[in-house]
């Protein structure tokens, strides 16, 4: 697959029901043959009524249009309104053919439209009028007014200046004080002071009784002022008229004078509260009945204005009513003028619309039938029917929605999401799956794909579940099971090699292929350079995931290359994970991320191991175990192509120092879960002891 071209892929040819799909596509090409006949007749006999309707059509037209001794249709809408300039439509056509046919005489229609139309001209259509008349009301503060207005205030008989210092030494400043003092400590009767009982002279009560009546008559002048400018009354606003309400409502100018004396009323009521305010002492003049007869005839004005209003729209209304009869009549007339054609026209229309439906149908016949013939065409084609099987083998993986080939004249394309790439474009675990289903589907290359393969196979497979297909791992399994059945059930002599370095893709496999066979399979392991029989249901994940760890980190020998390097393949940070997790869980009884600061296990070190203690207080293992294993902290730090978050020679250091703390926890734990052929538990144990002391700062 990756040398793939990038403009399609090699077809792959299968035989199949070639033989019944000709004789199909035989018989509907006879089909076609005869169909098309009957369209081609079926569209000369559409022409020619389609040209006798038009033309029956056109005579409509000229008949509507036309000037005669009552004119025509066109030319009696003019008359109606000579403003009005009528397009003779095709739907307004429709509408007069489909006007109820009158059971009257067209003698007896045109004198109806001329002896309407003469009523109608005598009616004034200019349009309905809105008004909108302000209300009339009495102020109903007019009783208050004229209270105010009576009321007198007499003048001071002392300079204020002089009073306000007399009344201010007896400790008086406001208007209720005023009146209390007045009430209770100087009204004539009293001989002593209500407050401090001296006794009053009584000349001196009389002089400050006055002074207080004449300080509360002088506030009472502000307290008028106060009230008659609160009193003020509003104008009415009168009516906005136009050229047509003053000749059609001659109530309306009326309307508006009868308004004019109301505001004259009003200006003066608020002149005499501005010259009362000014006069407390005098006594205003203040008719309330000839302010009441003035808006009484106001009111009667508007009443009589609306009426008016009332009246006019509703003739208004009768002109349009008897315009639209005369419509209605016009398109009688028309109806009747155009019956001995339209009688002929019916027919012809109900004809052509029966062979546009049969020459539509012939059409879609012919149209299902062609598609049919392609689809049979394309299924002749044996690459198709090879894209099909590969394209079911994918779905089954991916999903309806996901890649898939399509057949070309070089061979396929790959289409994903509707939208043709090269292979070389796709991710390798797509590639993968893509060969993969190619592959099982190139075996039954000139044959069907059903059948039965013939002779005897030898299939290798190589990673088929690699670690690009992790999320695909079921949809994979389940097409090497099918695959591979295919390959046993045609020859018991065949054969299949599957490699994989995963073990877990082992296990699976193992399962597919024993369920085949019956138990007849053999699993290898390869172990150094010699092959040994294995079990991989019974595989020890732990062991080999720490196995893996402890190649990485010290090799065989205990030693790395000069550069610092490893020569095994790292353990990825989800299997570091794993192991470290698997371990705190079972040996220390703690979580992953808390088994190194856990207070009982650094007691535990401290007992077991002294000379570890500060290696594992600075162990910064808990802040790295879940980094790379899950991606939700790799887009928290907008790593987003989740690339590892530490270097080749850090993450080294930490799965290193990551068994250095396991040692330092259970000494005997790793030396006794390691089966390493080249290495003696004792090295393995050296080998760790002598790096834990040396990163302690013991040796």
């Amino acid at each position: 697959m990756e040398a793939a071209e990038a403009d399609g892929i090699k077809p792959i040819v299968l035989i199949g029901q070639q033989v019944t799909r000709t004789q199909e596509i035989e018989k509907i090409k006879a089909e076609i043959t005869e169909l098309e006949e009957k369209y081609d007749d079926g569209e000369a006999r559409l022409s020619r009524s389609t040209a006798d309707k038009d033309k029956q059509l056109s005579l409509i037209k000229e008949t509507l249009s036309a000037q005669g001794a009552h004119s025509s249709w066109k030319a009696r809408l003019v008359k109606i309104d000579p403003h009005r300039r009528p397009n003779l439509t095709s739907k307004r056509i429709g509408e007069i053919r489909s006007t109820a046919k009158p059971n009257t005489s067209l003698d007896l229609l045109y004198k109806q439209f001329d002896s309407l139309l003469d009523e109608y001209r005598d009616l004034d259509g200019s349009g309905e009028v809105s008004l909108e008349c302000p209300k009339i009301e009495l102020p109903g503060n007019l009783r208050e007014i004229k209270a105010l207005l009576d009321h007198t205030i007499s003048p001071g008989a002392e300079e204020r200046e002089g009073r306000t210092r007399e009344l201010n030494a007896i400790g008086v400043e406001d208007h209720a004080t005023l009146r209390r003092k007045l009430r209770e400590t100087f009204a004539l009767e009293n001989q002593f002071c209500a407050e401090c009982y001296q006794e009053l002279d009584k000349h001196y009560r009389s002089r400050i009784r006055s002074l207080i009546q004449m300080e509360l008559e002088e506030r009472d002048k502000h307290e008028l002022g106060r009230r008659a400018r609160g009193l003020r009354t509003r104008p009415i606003s009168p009516l906005v008229l136009t050229e047509l309400h003053v000749n059609r409502l001659p109530g309306a100018a009326e309307f508006n004078e009868k308004i004019a004396a109301c505001n004259k009323l009003l200006d003066q009521i608020n002149e005499k509260l501005e010259y009362k305010v000014g006069n407390p002492n005098v006594r205003v003049d203040f008719d309330l009945q000839e302010i009441s007869s003035v808006f009484e005839d106001a009111q009667l004005a508007r009443n009589n204005l609306q009426q008016a209003v009332v009246e006019w729209n509703r003739s208004v209304r009768s002109v349009n009513k008897s315009r639209q009869r005369l419509y209605d009549l016009n398109d009688q007339i028309a109806r009747l003028e155009i019956d001995g054609v339209n009688e002929t026209l019916v027919p012809l229309e109900w004809e052509t619309m029966q062979l546009r439906t049969e020459v539509d149908k012939l059409k879609r016949d012919m149209y299902r039938l062609e598609s049919r013939k392609a689809e049979l065409e394309a299924a002749n084609l044996d690459s198709a029917e090879a894209a099909a099987k590969i394209n079911a083998l994918l779905n089954r993986v991916f999903g309806a929605s996901a890649i898939r080939l399509e057949p070309s004249e070089t061979g396929y394309i790959v289409v994903n999401r509707d939208r043709s790439l090269s292979p070389a474009h796709l991710s390798t675990g797509e590639r993968n799956i893509l060969a993969l289903c190619y592959f099982f589907v190139s075996l039954s290359e000139r044959k069907g794909y059903d059948e039965p393969l013939d002779g005897a196979h030898l299939i290798v497979l190589d990673d088929p579940i690699s670690s690009f297909d992790f999320d695909n791992r079921y949809g994979v399994v389940s097409l090497i099971q099918e695959a591979l059945g295919r390959v046993f059930d045609g020859n018991s002599d065949s054969r299949a090699i599957i490699l994989t370095h995963d073990i877990t893709a082992a296990i699976d496999l193992e399962k597919v292929v024993n369920k085949l066979l019956n138990g007849q399979n053999v699993s290898v392991e390869l172990k150094g350079q010699e092959l040994a029989r294995a079990h991989f249901a019974s595989y020890d994940l732990y062991q080999g995931l720490l196995e893996k760890m402890y190649l990485y980190a010290f090799g065989e020998s205990g030693g790395l290359n000069a550069d610092g390097s490893s020569t095994h393949a790292a353990p990825s940070a989800n299997e570091v994970r794993r192991v470290w997790e698997a371990f705190t869980h079972f040996e220390v009884g703690e979580n992953l991320t808390d088994a190194s600061t856990s207070e009982s296990v650094l007691e535990h070190i401290k007992a077991v191991s002294p000379h570890a203690e500060r290696f594992v207080k600075r162990f910064p293992g808990r802040v790295f175990v879940n980094t790379d294993s899950h991606s939700r902290n790799q887009f928290l730090a907008l790593n987003l192509t989740l690339a590892p978050a530490l270097s080749e020679r850090n993450y080294h250091q930490y799965v290193e120092e990551t068994l250095l703390m396991m040692h330092a926890i259970s000494s005997v734990h790793i030396p006794a879960r390691l089966r390493i052929e080249e290495l003696e538990r004792a090295d393995i144990q050296n080998v760790l002891d002598s790096r834990l002391k040396q990163l302690s700062g013991v040796a």
